[in-house]
């Protein structure tokens, strides 16, 4: 089993490969590698294949490759708000690097130079204490360029003097949703002051790990694997569509036994009212 998952691991990585020399223009294809994909697209989708064919005829990188496919990903595109775009948008490779004698594994995310921070790669690595089981997610503390951190966010405050009472207004910087809040480092182990925080604080840094690991799981199982998939918008589409499908199924289902189980608590209150009938 061992050998068969590193035999899939390896033509996996050969996959990405070719498909990352595609997106930096270093790759010769044939358009014939790609035909028949025409046919999952709407009308508005084909201009696009169209630009990629484009892309592919005269080798040239393709912009906003990584941040298209992040952005179509059902499980991440929740977590990409507006000013993420922008830096996303200079995202040039995403890698995945699995440490062989563990379960322990890093994603490394390549930038190119970016009006936001000054590291060229942003890394996250999971520690991990059993399957699915994560104990620390370190991350790469990014160096933001001056008034350009997208974790952060002024709101005004106002505020009043206690003892002359004038009031005057003030800025405060807080803590904003973020793509790349990802990168931040957690450390559930003792060791690190966690088993004395309150239950509260405990909770949001336990549901904190748990989406980091979900949005690099949904990296590694979708968007790498997929990403062509999911830059020609096939993939994102269909499984928006297959979950839409999925939830309706569900209720229906729900809906089918409530009412079941309605009439048969009315069946069984006519039996019990219905006297007894009488012995001849």
């Amino acid at each position: 089993m061992e050998k068969l998952a590193q035999k899939y691991q390896q033509e996996a990585l050969e996959y990405q490969t070719k498909i990352q020399n595609i997106v930096e223009g270093k790759a010769d294809i044939e358009k014939e590698e790609l035909q028949g994909i025409d046919k999952y697209l709407e009308e508005s989708e084909k201009q696009d294949m169209k630009k990629f064919d484009q892309y592919i005829e005269n080798k040239e990188p393709i912009p906003a490759y990584w941040y298209k496919c992040l952005k179509d990903c059902p499980m991440i595109m929740d977590e990409i708000t507006e000013q993420d775009a922008n830096v996303l948008n200079d995202l040039t490779k995403i890698e995945y690097q699995p440490d062989h004698n563990s379960k322990n594994f890093t994603l490394i995310f390549y930038f190119g130079e970016n009006d936001y921070f000054k590291n060229p790669e942003l890394l996250k690595t999971f520690y991990m204490e059993a399957e699915d089981q994560p104990y620390k997610a370190e991350g790469t503390h990014i160096d933001w360029k001056e008034g350009k951190d997208v974790t952060k966010k002024t709101i005004k405050q106002n505020q009043k003097n206690k003892k002359t009472g004038a009031k005057r207004q003030i800025a405060k910087e807080v803590d904003d949703k973020s793509f790349f809040n990802f990168f931040k480092t957690i450390n559930l182990r003792e060791q690190t002051g966690f088993e004395k925080m309150s239950e509260e604080a405990k909770g949001q840094l336990e549901e904190k790990m748990n989406i980091d690991y979900d949005i690099a799981r949904a990296i590694i199982d979708e968007v790498l694997p997929y990403s062509l998939e999911y830059y020609l918008n096939v993939r994102g589409k269909g499984n928006l569509d297959l979950l839409a499908q999925q939830n309706e199924e569900e209720d229906e289902e729900d809906y089918q036994a409530v009412k079941k189980k309605k009439q048969e608590d009315k069946k069984e209150d006519i039996i019990q009212d219905k006297p007894e009938c009488q012995q001849q």
